[in-house]
């Protein structure tokens, strides 16, 4: 699933003054999504998909192939393989630094997501466990 209608989240920051408009900020992050008729929970299952078998006619020099869309729907399952953590997790370290003109914070933030299963980047990808982002501008 991508995305939801509700987010639950938990923020946890820890600021230190470095010099003048230069802070240091550990933070710790939890949430979740879900989306309509789905509770928030402690734990969630995580599933497989079992894909029917290959495609009826295959043709090497062409790459496309032939299935029946009917029985195919049909025999797609899942089966639940086990159970992990509903909370999604992030935890690193940031530096802001405040224009005094604009009163704008730009952010360099080195993040660690050790609870990561099921989450997908913007790109669609797996999400990686460690990341770097340049922001500006305040998180809410």
């Amino acid at each position: 699933m991508l995305g939801g209608n509700k987010s639950l989240l938990f923020n946890v920051e820890q600021n230190f003054h470095i010099a003048g408009p230069v802070r240091l900020i550990l933070f710790y992050d939890a949430g979740q999504v879900r989306d309509i008729g789905q509770p928030f929970a402690w734990r969630e299952d995580v599933t497989e998909i079992i894909r029917p078998p290959g495609p009826l006619l295959i043709d090497p020099a062409v790459l496309i192939t032939l299935t029946d869309p009917g029985a195919a729907a049909a025999q797609i399952q899942t089966r639940v393989i086990g159970q992990r953590s509903a909370f999604k997790t992030s935890t690193g370290v940031e530096i802001r630094f405040f224009m005094p003109v604009l009163n704008v914070p730009f952010r360099l933030i080195f993040a660690e997501n050790p609870q990561r299963g099921g989450v997908l980047d913007n790109t669609l990808q797996p999400q990686k466990a460690f990341q770097f982002r340049f922001a500006v501008g305040t998180t809410f």
